[in-house]
């Protein structure tokens, strides 16, 4: 266990009060006490999983955490679930959503945030906002209904991301559906040009290369990395293959409309072995329907940026439950 913050943050916890402390009963008629709410029920179970969340954070079992305080989130938004839920995502590299969290830890905590505690929140969010990337999108049509990583994006835009690898997909009534894997560094920006290819001139080509990480560019886009399944034009194009400490290849090769083929591309490694056979597997006449989503094999992926501040367990105990 790694020595936690000052002491002063679990006596300034009091201060992230949004609710009263504790659920009021109204006596009955009897002078005796109501029995029990589905709002009590409630209440304490997200209490439940806000002090093991706590624990959690506490031993940097920092999935646990997210875990807990996700389900505390689910019952009762507080101010300290917020906070605490901010520093297991940004132990673990997703800082976008502790950004998120944080911010809405200051908005729930308002003018009664400690201004020690106010400081550090700027801290985290300002160092979480230089550690984000960018992926700008250019989609045709722009009617497209364009999803990254799951969530919804729009066309045209610029989104914020967490730096490491995304998988674009792009789905439009009449288009074969456009999926592109690519991986953004800290502080920027990668553009994602998809120009989506009618169902009735499109082709679908399968690149298998080995090592699994390689890069995978067809026309100098790159579209995936090892094994790529992607939607292309008819006609001839390029295809690059490339990997630190391996010779890259490049080819051309002919798509044909409403078929399929698959290319195997192994690299040679740089360290003097002969240059390795590309194997070309079959053509199958199998149509290219805008409802078929093409899918990439994502590995070796970098660990989480950490920034500059370390890792926090300063949170927020029982005391700052409300």
């Amino acid at each position: 266990m790694k020595p936690r913050a000052a002491r002063w943050f679990l006596a300034a916890s009091a201060l992230l009060a949004v609710a009263p402390a504790a659920a009021q009963v109204a006596p009955d008629d009897a002078g005796a006490a109501a029995p029990p709410t589905e709002a009590d029920a409630a209440r304490e179970s997200a209490r439940a999983h806000f002090q093991r969340g706590v624990g959690y954070i506490e031993a940097e079992r920092w999935a646990d955490a997210i875990t807990e305080l996700r389900a505390a989130q689910e019952l009762r938004v507080t101010a300290s679930v917020m906070y605490n839920l901010g520093l297991a995502y940004r132990a673990v590299g997703r800082n976008r959503e502790a950004m998120a969290a944080f911010r809405e830890f200051t908005r729930l905590s308002g003018a009664a945030t400690n201004p020690e505690i106010a400081a550090r929140v700027d801290a985290y969010t300002r160092e979480l906002g230089a550690g984000l990337a960018r992926i700008a999108l250019e989609i045709e049509p722009p009617t497209a209904r364009v999803v990254i990583d799951g969530a919804a994006a729009r066309a045209n835009e610029s989104v914020e991301v967490d730096p490491g690898r995304h998988v674009v997909l792009a789905e439009a009534e009449g288009f074969a559906s456009e999926t592109r894997t690519v991986e953004v560094a800290r502080g920027a920006q990668t553009r994602v040009v998809l120009r989506m290819v009618p169902s009735v001139l499109s082709s679908r080509v399968t690149v298998r290369a080995e090592p699994p990480g390689a890069v995978v560019r067809i026309d100098g886009q790159t579209v995936g990395f090892g094994t790529v399944e992607e939607t292309v034009r008819a006609g001839p194009h390029s295809l690059d293959v490339s990997a630190p400490g391996y010779t890259p290849l490049r080819r051309t090769f002919e798509a044909l409309a409403g078929q399929t083929q698959t290319i195997r591309a192994t690299l040679a490694s740089n360290r003097g072995v002969a240059d390795s056979p590309w194997f070309w597997v079959g053509v199958s006449a199998v149509a290219v329907g805008a409802g078929v989503a093409a899918w990439f094999l994502v590995q070796d992926l970098a660990p989480p940026y950490q920034g500059t501040l370390g890792a926090v367990t300063d949170a927020v105990h029982v005391g700052g439950w409300r």
